[in-house]
């Protein structure tokens, strides 16, 4: 591929979107792969996008804007991690005691419920993306170890995660497919984000303590037996190789137990099977003994509790 500025890239796409994702005389409608909205702001005007559970939005700012983010709250009322590319101007970006300077051409990784400092200077064009907490760790088990760390998009998986976002952006602007075709969309998107990420801690080898490691460790064997009824703090801390009070005193960071962790992640991935195209023909029950739940009763009581409305409710409101 040849090489192209950012701020082009995203004027005029890519050569795969040509050949690969325009679809010719085919009606715009607001499905889950595109809908955009014009929102108007002192700041400048912001696009809107959708990829299926991914959100873009692209900012286009005159003025000099800083702002220190204490609000813990998700965005959208879930949390979210950003992806902020940068197309024009400059930005800085700190978090988790880290600092990235963007100039175009750079991204970096945001937690959306952690205070932040962000700094934007004027005539900035930016795109960010924004990514529901569970579904990253599926590809980057713990992100906030690569929080605010800045990357270049000038080669390899960084270069062709910037071009894939060019290319996708571009084609929101009118253009329907259908739900499997926006997720699997979505999913490459992810997939090059975890292999740009890939080498960073062999790379900064100083941003990355013991701790970190062995939460991450611990992080992976539960995703990898999520599903699993059997699993517990005590059998994590056995398989992990550490004692049950060390499991506890890593999650400190969290925020929640080792149990609320569990559940959370299990609610969490339960809700999205319930609203999924690919799961439509599966009952609640069904999705819930997938899920790790051992008890229907139980899920259902929980599942309330978290969402405010029964698993059915949530489903036939499509995600509420």
């Amino acid at each position: 591929m040849a090489d192209v500025s950012p701020r082009m890239m995203f004027a005029r796409g890519t050569p795969a979107r040509d050949t690969a994702w325009r679809s010719p005389g085919r009606p715009a409608t607001p499905e889950s792969l595109q809908s955009a909205q014009s929102v108007t702001s002192g700041s400048g005007v912001t696009e809107v996008r959708t990829l299926g559970a991914l959100t873009l939005r692209e900012f286009r700012l005159v003025n000099p804007y800083s702002q220190r983010l204490v609000e813990s709250a998700p965005i959208c009322g879930r949390p979210t991690f950003v992806l902020r590319l940068q197309l024009e101007g400059a930005s800085q970006y700190v978090q988790y005691g880290r600092t990235a300077r963007l100039a175009p051409g750079d991204f970096t990784l945001c937690d959306g419920a952690r205070p932040a400092d962000i700094t934007v200077h004027g005539g900035a064009h930016i795109i960010s993306i924004e990514i529901p907490d569970n579904l990253l760790r599926k590809h980057i088990p713990c992100p906030e170890r690569v929080v605010a760390i800045g990357l270049r998009s000038d080669r390899g998986a960084p270069h062709l995660l910037f071009s894939l976002l060019a290319g996708v952006w571009q084609e929101l602007d009118g253009v329907t497919e259908p739900d499997s075709v926006a997720e699997r969309l979505a999913a490459s998107v992810l997939q090059l984000l975890a292999a740009a990420y890939a080498d960073v801690a062999r790379l900064r080898p100083d941003q990355f303590s013991v701790t970190a490691a062995q939460r991450l460790r611990i992080l992976n064997y539960i995703e990898a037996n999520l599903n699993d009824t059997e699993l517990t703090p005590s059998r994590i801390a056995t398989a992990c190789r550490i004692t049950a009070r060390y499991l506890h005193h890593l999650f400190k960071d969290q925020k929640v137990t080792v149990s609320r962790y569990i559940l959370q992640r299990r609610l969490e991935e339960s809700a999205a099977a319930l609203v999924s195209p690919s799961q439509g023909g599966a009952s609640v029950t069904a999705i819930a003994l997938d899920h790790g739940f051992n008890s229907p009763t139980h899920f259902g009581r929980v599942f309330r509790s978290r969402y405010g409305m029964t698993p059915r409710d949530y489903r036939r409101s499509g995600g509420g």
